[in-house]
């Protein structure tokens, strides 16, 4: 029983000896052959042990069969050409039958497949005999649907091809450019088969080749970088990482090896790699693998020039470009296209590459060139302006581990980012090579199209991509204008244009933001309220800062519409709601119209040197000056702007040219006068501004000074009108409704700038109408109108708040007094007739009004001393007053001519005597003593009829 035992195991181990005798084999072909003998083997295993002996034997046969056939296809190197031609179809045909089996799912033979292999190997010193009818029908097996058949085919393949390649790296001698092709087209074939298991073989064996035999691919460079490039959709992350690892490779290290002619498709199939969507890392890192391509073509350009010298151009497109130019413009069309690829990332990416990449080797591309970079770089633009224009609103889903910045989290944020870069890369390219790009050909069609897209940009409903563009514009600007100095005025016809193109963008943004505050809160097409836009002061005040630049290079050409068009859009600009921020300090910006104003001071200088410039300039100061009063004029803290409001400043500027150039423009006088006048009623309805500036002790500063401009104002336009009435019609209609606001309106009349204004009207209104002086001839119309209103300023009338400031009250004092001296002065004397003359009136001077006045007074005075009232201060002040003036109208009177005093008026005057009488005898008299004894001494001349009583 023992010795069975012993003899069954030595039988199963010669079986398994001969199992591992093929499954160990360095060849495969002769385990597939053996496959007849392996069933044998089992059935040697299974088997009676009286039979083993016997299959044992047989299977023996079979392997020395197998080796004495393969030994016959290793000695087919000894065969000539037509007899190989013969074993090769013969195994081909063989293989076809086995594929044939295994579309019925049956277990092939690879017998034909492996000998296909073996006499390849064998014959690769004939290498172009035998090369394509062997590895054609391999490509056929590899296109197989059954996997083992697919992995035998694409193994023999790629041992071929490796095999040939160290075949000669042996044999130097037998390389040539055709049989460097000639070894990789099958391994280039195999990109087309769409099975993913092929394509990692494939790229399995790339990868060898370019470690091992990547200097000396030769002229087989462009068929490996297409075997890289031959990505696609279908392919799983894990197969376009592999390929992308050799295109690292390639675009590294090999690049060099590659050779000029190549690096066309390296590009391409970066650029390939950049747009796939498997994996965004192998994008991003596609993008910089450009950089180091650029970069190598920057350091290497002298090589790289004499390796393309006298080739021909192979593309269509960028023919007439030295051939190092072509390369460069290859670059750039590949990352502008990825400025509009899907993805925000990639597209950062290659937008900061770009124009990276252009700023750093730009300087070796020729004027043709710059021609063409701006035709590449002109259409990104547009194709960024219109996805930007479609991009969508909602907020993008990144899933749940992925945060995104609330200035990023909607497509069309992202695509904000987009321009901002583009924008301002293709700008940076114009502001250091602007003399450059002057020289290509048909520059001002490309600066007009950047000044459109920067017009377009500025305007869009975007801080980020609004306040980018303003700058971009900028920059664009002082790079005109560095080009425009140093110019020597051979293109001084160009520059024009140049500028007259800068100065219309300009005047179109502007215009442009009267449509920023549109209302913008509906809803979209969800029901879901959009977001409310208004443009930022730093935007505004950006834009307004820029018109200085422009105007300083078109002021010899700028035309009175220019000035028109100017005007408007500072109005439009200064009437903007903006959304005030605080920049890093925490200051408060100044108001747009400051920035505005200094764009007409710098208009102001012009035109006072071309007055046909001067109409347009005042109606923009003075409309400028009305859309500044829109704001409040205070700062932060609601105090009055330090030197004053916009809108003071604005008057003020206006007044302060009109001093410069009345003579050269008489119709300014009305114009300043309607804009002081609706300046101050403007002030005069803003009660509760005016009593919180009060409260914080600004009280009625702004009034204040816009009557002072009205003063400077009329003492320069005053005798000019005086001089030439035809001239000022206008003027003198509107002048009293003028004077009677600034006189008797609060917070400023009555006040100090009222007597002020009183003294000119008796210097240059009332003097000129009475024949006085020089330069008479004033209209006597005008001249009763204002003795009317000094007639009123003289009844002196209490506040109309309670006060107690002692400034005040002496300052109404000192207004009625000057009114009161006025009339006296221009009615009773030697100016009367003049006066007179003018009035239907029987008493033209109200000397009736004014002595019932003064009966009112004293008797309310001699009443509150019967009751015993504390009488208030202006009080004492109106009572004082009263009595001297009853004494200068009696003495007045009395020099009167005779006839010119109504007897009415002297039986009134007479009848005060009786309350004066009263008064001296009050408890009070002694308050107003002095004036008391001046006014009862005038009636001494009273006391008898005068000489000549009236009838």
């Amino acid at each position: 029983m023992k010795n069975l035992k012993e003899q069954r195991l030595e039988e199963d181990e010669a079986a398994v000896a001969v199992v591992q005798r093929f499954s160990g084999s360095q060849s495969r072909e002769l385990f597939n052959n053996g496959i007849l003998s392996l069933k044998m083997i089992f059935q040697v295993y299974y088997a009676k042990s009286s039979m083993r002996p016997f299959i044992i034997d047989k299977c023996i046969s079979v392997l020395a069969l197998s080796a004495m056939l393969s030994r016959v296809f290793e000695a087919s190197k000894n065969l000539e050409d037509e007899p190989l031609h013969h074993l090769i179809d013969a195994l081909c045909k063989l293989s076809n039958e086995a594929m044939e089996l295994a579309y019925s799912n049956r277990e092939p033979s690879l017998f034909a497949v492996a000998k296909l292999l073996e006499t390849g190997l064998a014959n690769l010193h004939r290498i172009e005999f035998m090369w394509r009818p062997i590895t054609n029908h391999l490509l056929e097996v590899c296109q197989h649907p059954h996997m083992r058949m697919r992995e035998w085919g694409v193994e023999a393949i790629t041992y071929l091809v490796q095999g040939a390649f160290q075949y000669h790296h042996n044999h130097p001698h037998l390389v040539t450019e055709a049989r460097e092709r000639l070894l990789l087209e099958p391994l280039s074939e195999l990109s087309r088969v769409r099975h993913g298991d092929v394509r990692a073989r494939q790229l399995e064996c790339a990868a060898r080749l370019l470690h091992s035999r990547g200097e000396q691919l030769g002229a087989a460079w462009p068929l490996m970088v297409n075997i890289v490039a031959a990505i696609s959709p279908h392919h799983s992350e894990q197969l376009i990482r592999s390929a992308f690892q050799c295109c690292q490779l390639v675009a590294g290290d090999l690049l060099g090896a590659a050779g000029a002619r190549c690096l066309r498709r390296v590009l391409a199939a970066v650029a390939a790699f950049a747009r796939q969507t498997k994996d965004i890392n192998i994008s991003l890192t596609a993008v910089g693998l450009m950089w180091n391509i650029s970069d190598y073509l920057y350091h290497n350009r002298e090589r790289l020039a004499g390796a393309l010298a006298g080739e021909p151009a192979d593309r269509a497109d960028h023919a007439d470009l030295p051939h190092l130019d072509r390369l460069f413009m290859c670059l750039y069309s590949r990352l502008s296209e990825l400025c509009t690829e899907p993805r925000a990332p990639v597209r950062r990416a290659a937008s900061q590459t770009l124009f990276s990449c252009i700023g750093a080797h730009g300087s070796l591309l020729t004027p043709p060139a710059w021609r063409a970079l701006l035709n590449a770089l002109f259409p990104m633009l547009h194709k960024v302006q219109n996805l930007s224009n479609v991009a969508s609103s909602e907020k993008v889903d990144t899933g749940e581990h992925i945060l995104i910045h609330h200035t990023r989290n909607t497509a069309q944020k992202q695509w904000a980012e987009t321009q901002v870069l583009t924008l301002s890369g293709v700008s940076r390219v114009f502001h250091s090579r602007f003399a450059l790009l002057t020289t290509v050909g048909d520059f001002p069609r490309s600066w007009a199209a950047l000044l459109d897209f920067i017009t377009d940009f500025a305007l869009r409903r975007s801080h980020e991509v609004s306040v980018a563009a303003l700058k971009s514009f900028q920059e664009v600007l002082s790079a005109a204008g560095r080009a425009t100095d140093t110019e020597d005025g051979s293109a001084g016809g160009a520059q024009k244009r140049v500028w007259a193109l800068a100065w219309a963008a300009w005047a179109n943004i502007a215009k442009g933001c009267a449509n920023l505050n549109e209302d913008n809160t509906g809803a979209n097409e969800e029901n879901k309220p959009t977001e409310v836009y208004a443009p930022s002061q730093g935007f505004l005040t950006t834009l307004v800062q820029i018109f200085p630049l422009i105007f300083h290079h078109i002021r010899p050409t700028f035309t009175p519409s220019d000035v028109v068009r100017l005007g408007e859009c500072l109005c439009i600009v200064s009437s903007v709601e903006a959304v005030t921020g605080l920049d890093s300090l925490g200051a408060t910006p100044a108001p747009v119209a400051l920035h505005a104003l200094h764009c007409l001071d710098c208009l102001q200088k012009e035109a006072l040197v071309r007055h046909e410039l001067l109409p347009p300039t005042f109606a923009a100061l003075v409309s400028l000056a009305e859309a500044a009063g829109n704001g409040s004029g205070l700062n932060s803290s609601g105090r009055v702007e330090t030197g004053g409001s916009p809108r003071l400043r604005c008057l003020s500027a206006a007044a302060a040219l009109y001093r410069a150039c009345a003579k050269a423009h008489p119709p300014a006088l009305k114009l300043l006068l309607q804009a002081l006048h609706n300046s101050i009623q403007q002030c005069v309805c803003d009660g509760s501004r005016s009593e919180r500036r009060r409260r914080s002790g600004d009280q009625a500063e702004e009034p204040a000074q816009i009557a002072a401009l009205l003063l400077q104002v009329l003492a320069t336009g005053l005798p000019l009108a005086r001089e030439k009435p035809e001239l000022y019609g206008q003027f003198w209609d509107d002048l009293p409704a003028v004077l009677e606001t600034f006189m008797f309106q609060p917070p400023g009349g009555g006040g100090e700038s009222g007597r002020e204004l009183v003294l000119l009207i008796r210097s240059e209104v009332l003097r000129g109408a009475s024949g006085d002086g020089p330069g008479s001839g004033g209209p006597a119309r005008a001249a009763a109108a204002a003795l009317q209103l000094v007639r009123k300023g003289s009844m002196l009338s209490p506040p109309q708040h309670n006060t107690d400031n002692e400034s005040e009250l002496r300052g109404r004092e000192e207004f009625a007094r000057t009114c009161f001296e006025t009339l006296l002065q221009f009615s009773m004397l030697e100016d009367a007739p003049a006066l007179a003359a003018s009035q239907e009136e029987s008493d033209p001077l109200a000397v009736t009004a004014l002595l019932d006045r003064f009966r009112e007074v004293i008797v309310k005075y001699n009443q509150d001393d019967v009751t015993g009232d504390q009488l208030a201060r202006h009080q004492l002040s109106e009572i004082s007053f009263v009595l001297k003036a009853l004494a200068t109208l009696a003495a007045s009177m009395q020099r009167a001519p005779p006839g010119k005093v109504d007897p009415p008026a002297w039986h009134k005057l007479i009848g005060l005597y009786s309350e004066l009488v009263c008064l001296a005898a009050s408890a009070r008299a002694p308050q107003a003593a002095g004036a008391i004894k001046e006014a009862l001494l005038q009636y001494g001349a009273l006391l008898a009829p005068p000489s000549a009583p009236p009838p």
